[in-house]
């Protein structure tokens, strides 16, 4: 299988993500370690494991480190060590424009009542 994301990283990631695996205090999600772990193993710069090596050292699908390369590469270290940011719930109920519309017409409505 031959691998399309190559991981290299620099001396200042090997730092932070060796920081990440040690800390204990305050506590960092399994998932966060695991990954962070799993990049300095696939480090082309060091000696890497190979693709099954991984897979099997870090007990993931060969699929997961696939895309945690890919991750790397395309997004960046953040990303690839804690993930996405969901933005479920972020989008407002109601546009602005909706929002005053029915402010306005709430006060018109409180008006008549006095």
């Amino acid at each position: 299988m031959a691998i399309k994301c190559h991981v290299r990283l620099t001396v200042e990631e090997r730092i932070r993500l060796d920081r990440l695996v040690k800390q204990e205090k305050p506590r960092v999600a399994q998932y966060k370690k695991r990954n962070a772990q799993i990049l300095l193993a696939i480090d082309e710069n060091k000696n890497p494991l190979t693709h099954e090596q991984a897979s099997k050292a870090f007990r993931v699908k060969p699929v997961t480190i696939t895309r945690l390369r890919q991750r790397l590469v395309e997004e960046g270290l953040d990303v690839a060590v804690h993930g996405k940011r969901s933005h479920h719930g972020s989008k407002p109920i109601l546009e602005a424009s909706s929002a005053l519309n029915i402010k306005q017409e709430l006060n018109k409505g409180f008006q008549i009542l006095k």
